[in-house]
């Protein structure tokens, strides 16, 4: 009777397990992916009109819907990771405070709203996942990205690399060569990460990030190879300190050192930084924007223009109308 009974109990779901927790990974990988905006620029190109902005803000639903299944599914883990983070919701609060003296209000209604559902994104991610697990969900994105930035310029040039500003130089599918080589400077030290924490898929993932420098090279923007090398070697300051005593007090001994002799440089012959990085004393304008966003700053030091207000207000009395003049361009 009991055997009998036994081949009458039907199998456990481990397919649906599987297929359910293959769900769940697909829906944190597109997250990230939504968010990374590789699908704006071959999407819409330069078009900046009020139909295309519109678009766009309609595909990043897609993102906060899965952010909201993720949340559903655990919510206790979601709540209580919110509320360890104080400062987080303060941050999130004086957004939305700022709708009350925001000098374009719809905007930063619209921005609202964006930024509560990119966090609880981030939320979700953070309070579902151990480290090891959340940087292969993040490497897997990345990896996709670098991917696709690299298939890219080889199928369809005319996206994937600059033909005006900086001819020659790949963008892979973003408007600009050092959004790519800043992605992929930051996918490599994930990648980097993920294969340290995850050594049986280390070569996988050492891979993906070998993509990752050659992406950053051929992108040729030097700022990204710089980040590229200090997050690598903050990788290597990491493994190298948690080794043993003796070789961690020796490593932060020669970080402290590399450190100091990099900001001696930049203080006392920064001509020389500047040639080696390919700029010039001004960052290619960035400081006289700098500048005049200062002045404005000090025009509204406690409560500023507004969330997400400043940069996009074209008003010929806006804050960003003005930095403009002084700054010379646009």
């Amino acid at each position: 009777m009991t055997q009998q009974t036994w081949a009458m109990t039907p199998p456990a779901p481990a397919d649906h397990v599987t297929a359910f927790r293959l769900l769940v990974f697909a829906c944190a990988v597109g997250i990230v992916l939504i968010f990374s905006q590789a699908w704006v620029f071959p999407l819409l190109g330069d078009n900046e009109d009020a139909a295309a902005d519109g678009l766009v803000r309609a595909l990043f639903f897609p993102a906060y819907g899965m952010a909201l299944f993720l949340a559903v599914l655990t919510p206790a883990s979601a709540i209580w990771a919110t509320l360890r983070q104080p400062f987080l919701i303060l941050l999130m609060l004086i957004v939305a405070a700022s709708i009350a003296w925001s000098v374009s209000p719809d905007q930063t209604i619209r921005r609202t709203v964006a930024i509560y559902a990119t966090t609880l994104g981030g939320i979700v991610l953070g309070a579902r996942y151990r480290w090891a697990e959340l940087a292969e969900v993040l490497a897997t994105a990345f990896a996709t990205l670098a991917v696709i930035a690299f298939v890219t310029p080889i199928v369809m040039p005319s996206i994937g690399i600059m033909h005006e500003l900086f001819p020659g130089a790949w963008r892979g599918v973003w408007p600009e060569k050092n959004i790519l080589g800043g992605i992929m400077a930051l996918g490599f030290a994930l990648l980097a990460g993920t294969a340290m924490l995850n050594p049986h898929r280390a070569r996988l993932w050492w891979s993906f990030a070998a993509l990752c420098l050659l992406l950053v090279l051929l992108s040729t923007s030097k700022t990204s190879l710089v980040a590229l090398v200090m997050g690598f070697g903050t990788l290597i300051f990491v493994a190298l300190v948690r080794r043993s005593p003796a070789i961690g007090v020796a490593t932060v001994w020669l970080a402290v050192l590399g450190i100091g002799m990099v900001a001696s440089v930049a203080l006392f012959a920064s001509d020389i930084l500047f040639h080696a990085l390919g700029k010039d004393a001004t960052l290619t304008g960035r400081t006289e924007v700098w500048t005049a966003a200062m002045r404005q700053i000090e025009l509204r030091p406690w409560t500023g223009y507004g969330y997400a207000a400043v940069w996009d207000d074209e008003d010929r009395w806006a804050p960003l109308a003005k930095i403009v003049k002084e700054a010379h361009w646009r």
